[in-house]
């Protein structure tokens, strides 16, 4: 799914990020172990713990999706002490807090996600059911119609039904009402996420891309979505559709370097030299020692300005 070209100076993350896009986070994992045991150094690198924080938390879903709560967490948890500044590790993380039946540690965890993403929809919704169930109807019901104000629910009966069900304390049913209204429901997400970098690996670009479509259109709010969209168009050389669905991902989560660094690849396969070397700056200027953006960066630097739009990191 991704161009070795683009990180040739790191080619074990560039496997080992090829792995987790495919579902095999496990073996991703292992990778990273192996080569930690014989120099310890290599995970000094930010953007390697932060791949080893989105392994752990795939690893998680597989815990929780299999009933292993416990182990879930403690996944979750490893996670988030890797990649602290990941808004989504902490949801995650709060989502497993929440069925290991430990609402004060869930709450710490959606608190922390909004607190790093104001504009994140699904902790705050999870925030505003927490209230209910600790007997502040009031406050969660004013909660959510300030959240249906700035998310507009994408199913409005939807979220009607669960005011109306949380206002007759069905905690339950109107939890699952309301985050089918916005889309947060969780589950199922990342499997599809996984179902469109197997496709891709596989050269079956079509199938991915409609995937990708499907994945946006039932979540909007959702940064991993857009990227995803973002790899279809660019496997299929689709520039302007790229850079416009890595602006979109940015939109929502300013902070996500990996939609930046393929920004700056679209800017620079249209030729606009400039603004993808501004892309790149802003990256490296966060995490100096980040993979994709170094290596881009050499490429732009040994690509002659003539040449940028022909031969672009692909």
């Amino acid at each position: 799914m991704d161009d070795p070209a683009l990180h040739d100076d790191s080619p074990l993350w560039d496997e080992v990020t090829r792995l987790r896009r495919t579902g095999r986070a496990a073996e991703g994992m292992a990778a990273l172990e192996e080569r930690a045991a014989a120099d310890p150094a290599f995970l000094d690198h930010p953007q390697t713990r932060a791949l080893r924080a989105l392994l752990a938390a795939d690893l998680g879903d597989a815990r929780l999706a299999a009933g292993d709560v416990p182990e879930a967490v403690a996944l979750f948890e490893r996670a988030v002490a890797d990649a602290p500044r990941f808004p989504d590790l902490h949801h995650r993380l709060g989502v497993a807090r929440l069925r290991a039946r430990d609402p004060k540690g869930a709450r710490s965890a959606f608190e922390e996600a909004v607190r790093l993403a104001a504009g994140f929809a699904a902790p705050r919704l999870e925030l505003a059911l927490l209230e209910a169930r600790d007997g502040r109807l009031g406050e969660s019901l004013d909660l959510l119609k300030r959240l249906g104000e700035t998310r507009t629910p994408a199913v409005r009966g939807e979220f009607e039904r669960g005011l109306a069900r949380l206002a007759e304390a069905d905690w339950e049913g109107g939890g699952a009402a309301l985050r089918r209204a916005f889309g947060v429901e969780g589950g199922g997400v990342d499997e599809r996420l996984r179902d469109i970098g197997t496709r891709l690996a596989d050269g079956r670009s079509g199938e991915a891309l409609a995937l990708a479509r499907v994945l946006l259109a039932a979540h909007p709010q959702f940064p991993d979505a857009h990227l995803a969209l973002a790899l279809v168009r660019r496997e299929r050389g689709e520039w302007d559709d790229c850079a416009e669905s890595c602006g979109r991902a940015l939109e929502l989560h300013p902070g996500y370097h990996e939609a930046r660094v393929y920004l700056a690849e679209a800017l620079l396969r249209r030729g606009q030299r400039g603004e993808a070397e501004a892309q790149l700056d802003a990256v490296l200027a966060a995490e100096p020692a980040h993979p994709l953006a170094a290596a881009l960066a050499k490429t732009l630097r040994r690509t002659p300005l003539a040449a940028s739009r022909a031969a672009g990191p692909h």
